[in-house]
């Protein structure tokens, strides 16, 4: 005889739930990581992931430390806005000509968005979110160039590879300049 257990069916439940919840955070935040690696920028894959699955796990442990008894069942997910903005705040720098990361920040704050909307169990707005991250994401840059922006600043220490760069980028708009800041992979990479 089989004997039901409410108990454990009730947290066999909440794993799969929670499971479901967290590899769909993980994904949608792998991808929009995937993007960013693949720019080069600072947030890349790990973090976009790490940070889509911690806001995803802290809304779905917040409903859950509540209980039952409890009406207000947001007070620990309420706090992940808090905490993104300060992650958000340390990828923010200011050069002496201009500030860079705002970017990065702004997508460290909507993968974290996108991670409370899967922890909330929200699948379909999760994934409209990640399709309209990845688009602005990808087309931005892209018409900014179109419509001739300076879009293309190239780092380097080497005047050698700055006259390299302005060679390969002569078609595109650029701002090229011999900076110590930043170092780039390879002889110049576009960034927007």
């Amino acid at each position: 005889m089989i004997v039901l257990d409410p108990v454990s069916l009730q947290h066999s439940m909440l794993t799969a739930s929670a499971t479901k919840r967290l590899l769909t955070a993980c994904a949608l935040g792998g991808v929009i990581g995937l993007e960013r690696e693949w720019r080069h920028k600072d947030s890349g894959l790990r973090t976009n992931m790490l940070i889509c699955v911690g806001a995803a796990l802290f809304t779905f442990m917040s409903a859950a430390l509540a209980g039952d008894l409890t009406p207000d069942k947001s007070r620990v997910a309420s706090n992940i806005v808090q905490g993104v903005g300060f992650l958000g705040a340390g990828l923010i720098l200011h050069t002496k000509s201009r500030v860079v990361g705002l970017t990065s920040a702004a997508t460290v704050f909507v993968v974290a968005a996108i991670g409370m909307t899967c922890g909330a169990g929200l699948y379909l707005g999760a994934l409209v979110a990640t399709v309209v991250v990845l688009l602005s994401l990808q087309t931005v840059g892209f018409l900014r160039i179109s419509l001739g922006g300076n879009a293309f600043p190239c780092f380097t220490k080497s005047v050698h590879r700055l006259a390299n760069c302005r060679e390969r980028l002569r078609s595109r708009p650029c701002i090229l300049r011999a900076s110590s800041e930043r170092q780039r992979c390879g002889e110049c990479s576009p960034r927007f």
